[in-house]
């Protein structure tokens, strides 16, 4: 079951990574890579860095916690640790994506 949602996650990941690179190629055509497009982009690369700040955050605080308070014996194997590194570094395309398609409608 485990495998199967990853497999799933890892798939829609895949789908965002291909609109996400189709969306962008065809904007540029269309505006010829104008002053708005770059401010699209501008604007969506900051959006990007706000999550990534999010997720440094979480992280950092996470750590924090378990260790000042945690008493707990459990760990993940390295592997799982990168896993999950991978899964939250792959994010980056829905989150682009969307802030693409919303800057390019709002400006």
């Amino acid at each position: 079951m485990r495998q199967t949602i990853i497999l799933l996650l890892c798939i829609i990941i895949i789908i965002f990574m291909y609109l996400n690179t189709r969306y962008k190629s065809k904007m540029v055509e269309l505006y010829k890579n104008d002053e708005r497009w770059q401010l699209v982009r501008i604007k969506s690369a900051d959006i990007l860095l706000k999550f990534y700040d999010l997720i440094a955050t979480i992280v950092s605080c996470g750590a924090i916690y378990f260790i000042l308070f945690g008493t707990s014996t459990q760990t993940i194997t390295l592997e799982h640790a990168f896993n999950y590194a991978l899964y939250l570094m792959m994010l980056k395309y829905p989150v682009e994506y969307f802030s693409l398609r919303y800057y390019d409608k709002t400006l």
